[in-house]
């Protein structure tokens, strides 16, 4: 598997990882299937939409971000200019606190990470961190909302309680420590 790296699994299997150099079309299907080891994925394309994608570009955007969450991955920004004004206008909020990310756990609507919870679904669960918890939450143009009434954080025998109540699959919430 010339131009990726290995991960040696439990079972003894070693599956490519990380894409380095791509030197032939053999090493090109070898890192293509070492993508499945990550949760994130490329962006989608909203040109592919037409002139409807234009109109409503931010939306686009941030249903693609609420779309790969649905199967527990995180959408990876490239290509994309979200206008700040007139028609599709709208923010990257919820993309530009996405990462740094080490996945601990994947889940239908939402992603566990040590550093971060980022989430479209109402969620109840504990997390493990030092300091304590702020909640964002963003709308369906990327812009920030007011996160009071939807979200509760306590401590709980050493861990973070967090309740998530969210308007699902229309919200994001990052939650992350202060």
């Amino acid at each position: 598997m010339e131009g990726c790296l290995t991960q040696r699994r439990p079972n003894g299997f070693s599956i490519p990882s990380k894409p380095v150099a791509v030197r032939n079309r053999r090493s090109i299907n070898a890192c293509a299937e070492g993508s499945w080891t990550v949760p994130w994925r490329w962006a989608f394309r909203q040109e592919r939409l037409g002139e409807e994608g234009e109109r409503n570009y931010a939306e686009v955007i941030m249903k693609s971000v609420i779309t790969y969450l649905r199967h527990g991955l995180l959408w990876y920004h490239y290509a994309t200019d979200i206008p700040e004004g007139g028609g599709g206008s709208g923010e990257f909020g919820p993309i530009n606190r996405m990462f740094p990310l080490t996945p601990v756990e994947l889940h239908k609507g939402w992603v566990l990470g040590k550093e971060r919870i980022i989430s479209c679904v109402s969620v109840d669960t504990l997390w493990e961190q030092e300091g304590e918890p702020a909640v964002r939450v963003f709308d369906l143009s990327g812009r920030e909302k007011d996160s009071g009434d939807c979200c509760r954080i306590k401590k709980e025998a050493g861990e973070w309680r967090i309740s998530l109540r969210l308007e699902d699959w229309q919200e994001i919430a990052v939650v992350e420590t202060k």
